[in-house]
């Protein structure tokens, strides 16, 4: 019987395989087959003009692929939820205005991380060790009004804690 399991495993295991090609990431169910690509720049110079991190570092921007989401750079400073909630929806990014980001939700942080984004750490974005704190989510704790979730971007570690205690800020669109 262990062998017949196996077996089926294995043909299971090839047909996968043999449907991704070698032709790049195969979308399927809505999620990307390969993690090689699921983060693309998106950056550009006003909003429309194509860039790069490198060329244009104050207006970097990543893509999440499998989610769609766009994501800015962190913030520089700290700060308390709304703090984070407010400069969010005040962000004026990559040529995009102000009420178009806002700050991710515990759900969003976590598949960022599933999704690879210690993989699209580049020096004008987001470093490895950025990721390694704690970033703010829009997900308020339900059992406590005044907590949110936070969440840790190299290990996809969610807590909550007091709205009013600082941590780093990242938006997304």
């Amino acid at each position: 019987m262990k062998s017949l399991f196996i077996v089926a495993i294995s043909i299971s295991l090839a047909a996968l395989v043999s449907s991704c090609g070698s032709s790049g990431p195969q979308v399927s169910s809505g999620l990307l087959a390969s993690s090689d690509s699921t983060w693309m720049d998106v950056t550009t110079t006003n909003g429309t003009a194509r860039s790069t991190c490198e060329a244009t570092p104050a207006n970097c921007t990543m893509q999440d692929m499998a989610s769609g989401l766009k994501w800015s750079k962190k913030f520089p400073l700290t700060t308390t939820w709304n703090g984070a909630t407010s400069a969010c929806a005040n962000l004026t990014h990559n040529g995009q205005k102000a009420g178009t980001w806002h700050l991710p939700s515990k759900e969003q942080l976590v598949a960022a991380n599933a999704n690879g984004i210690t993989r699209a750490a580049r020096e004008n974005w987001l470093t490895l060790t950025d990721m390694q704190v704690y970033f703010w989510s829009s997900s308020s704790d339900s059992s406590t009004s005044g907590s949110a979730w936070i969440v840790n971007l190299a290990v996809a570690r969610a807590l909550p804690d007091s709205k009013n205690f600082s941590y780093a800020v990242i938006c997304v669109q």
